[in-house]
């Protein structure tokens, strides 16, 4: 019985900070407001801390000291596992699309990747719109077409913060189409097909991060709109782009859960219209 309850308690401690971990792990890249993302983040966080005081202060040699030794050992080398072995390139491969010059299209639409607080684009923004500028300086795209409406309260949209920093980097305004209703990637792809369609366009180049192409390519192409791709960062800086393999495991997770829930969500619908 002894055994059982240690086993129990064990058991407990190591899936609830799991849980935690895994939530910190996407939680960053989820739209959700800043307020409820701390919070989730904090009650989560909560449980294992309890184990952790109780492994410390009142029962060192009990279940969930022991729990927190093996938890932490595994941490270590997890982190050193993914950090310093190419194992987040290998799970990234199936997503990532040809980094070749794309042929010339008149439009490439361009994903939003964040907004600052100041109205600036994110980083992933930034690099998503010098890919597209210097597509369209190659000639190689005549119309950007900039993808994303507000995410976050009290902040321009993300296709306008996009198309401001275009214009300083020299593309005029006849050059640039705007798509400020979409919040993420499904929507990026269906609000972009009806502007696209109207121009009798179904194909474009399509620019964003090298892991988010497959999901954004799927996406699009089940509105009716084929892509040639154009990733910002090439698979051999993957890693370094990324800040580390720990976060390049990240944002691998985020979109498998992505690609996962919208064929769910797909298959349901067509599931529904048949019956």
């Amino acid at each position: 019985m002894k055994n059982a309850h240690k086993q129990s308690s064990g058991v407990g401690f190591v899936f609830s900070f799991c849980l935690a971990g895994f939530v910190y792990l996407i939680m960053s890249h989820l739209r959700i407001p800043f307020g409820i993302a701390a919070s989730t983040k904090f009650i989560l966080a909560l449980t294992p801390l309890v184990y952790l005081i109780l492994g410390f202060l009142k029962r060192r040699n009990g279940a969930p000291f022991l729990a927190c030794q093996s938890f932490l050992a595994a941490c270590g080398a997890l982190f050193l596992i993914l950090n310093y072995l190419p194992v987040s390139i290998f799970l990234a491969k199936p997503l990532l699309s040809s980094d070749s010059h794309p042929v010339a299209r008149k439009f490439a639409v361009v994903l939003g990747g964040g907004v600052r607080k100041d109205g600036e684009p994110s980083g992933a923004s930034i690099r998503r719109v010098v890919r597209a500028v210097r597509l369209y300086h190659e000639g190689r795209a005549e119309i950007l077409l900039f993808s994303t409406g507000v995410t976050s309260p009290e902040v321009v949209s993300e296709a306008v913060s996009m198309a401001r920093f275009a214009r300083s980097l020299g593309v005029p305004d006849k050059n640039i189409l705007l798509e400020k209703e979409s919040k993420n990637t499904d929507q990026n792809a269906r609000n972009s097909a009806i502007l696209l369609r109207k121009r009798k366009v179904n194909r474009v180049i399509l620019v964003t991060e090298p892991t988010h192409m497959f999901r954004a390519r799927e996406s699009f192409l089940y509105y009716g709109i084929e892509t040639d791709p154009a990733p910002t960062v090439k698979e051999r800086y993957l890693s370094s782009e990324a800040g580390g393999g720990w976060n390049l495991f990240s944002r691998v997770v985020h979109e498998y859960l992505g690609i996962a829930f919208y064929r769910l969500s797909r298959f349901w619908k067509a599931t529904n219209k048949v019956a």
